[in-house]
Order: structure tokens, then C-alpha cells, then sequence
């Protein structure tokens, strides 16, 4: 939903718009006067204001561009189905 809103996150904003959400609940809306519970509710609420910039940055991310197949896959001799280096280790 972020993502289709155009909203965007750099890395220090996504440490700091939880650091001051969790300041601003604390702070300014009071829950300091809840005690714990208090506490509990801001530590909360700005981890998933974190939780939501860390997936918009997931999201922004280009996709991956992996390795063609020959080069992670192991060479594997079609006829005795065994791998040469492992065949090498097993001294045959």
C-alpha cells in the first residue's frame, strides 16, 4: 500500500520516524503516565512504524539478478550419476 502511494523511506528515516513515534506516544500523547503499559503500547506502535519502512525498503529493492545455473549448480556425470570431485574424494 505504501508503495503504490509513492511513499519512500531512506535508512536514517527508518531509524528515525520510529525513534520519534515512540517519543511522540510516550511523550506527547501521555502514555508515560501508564506506567508499563504505557510503555508497552509506544514500543509497540513504533515497531511496526519500523516493520512498515523495512518492507517498503524490500519492496523498493531492484529484483535480483542471479548467476546462470551452470555456474551453482554441480557438474554431475550423467552416466554413474556422481559427481566427479566426490567421486575423487571416495578415491575411484
Amino acid at each position: 500500500m505504501l508503495v503504490r502511494n509513492g511513499r519512500r523511506f531512506g535508512r536514517l528515516w527508518l531509524v528515525g520516524k520510529p525513534f520519534l513515534r515512540f517519543l511522540w506516544l510516550t511523550l506527547g500523547c501521555g502514555n508515560w503516565r501508564f506506567g508499563i503499559k504505557g510503555y508497552v503500547w509506544s514500543m509497540l506502535h513504533s515497531g511496526a512504524e519500523f516493520c512498515a519502512g523495512a518492507s517498503l525498503g524490500v519492496a523498493e529493492r531492484p529484483a535480483a539478478i542471479h548467476p546462470a545455473p551452470s555456474l551453482w549448480t554441480p557438474d554431475v556425470d550423467i552416466k554413474t550419476n556422481c559427481n566427479p570431485l566426490l567421486a575423487f574424494a571416495a578415491g575411484r
